[in-house]
């Protein structure tokens, strides 16, 4: 048998004989699957927040009991209490 472009009856791909036909096999790859995951979440501080207030944090039930009674009796909002407080926004701020 003649040669067709420039494959020849002996060339391994022609071959009958050859299992493959003169293909071969790529050798097999070992693949190693990690059998562990560990997966993290980043949260930010607004999420952390948001997560404190969703569980209670540290919730003193008897201060906010003391805190209700005085405000329903009109005595918690107080004029000494506005002024400590607007004295400790402006050392935050001023800092």
């Amino acid at each position: 048998m003649s040669g067709i472009s420039g494959i020849s009856s002996n060339s391994p791909a022609y071959r009958t004989d050859s299992p493959a036909r003169g293909l071969t096999r790529p050798a097999p790859v070992e693949v190693q699957i990690p059998t562990e995951r560990v997966d993290t979440v980043d949260l930010s501080e607004q999420a952390r927040l948001v997560d404190l207030l969703k569980s209670g944090g540290d919730v003193r039930e008897d201060v906010v009991a003391r805190v209700r009674g005085e405000i329903e009796r009109g005595g918690y909002d107080t004029d000494e209490k506005l002024d400590r407080a607007l004295d400790a926004m402006i050392d935050e701020i001023l800092g």
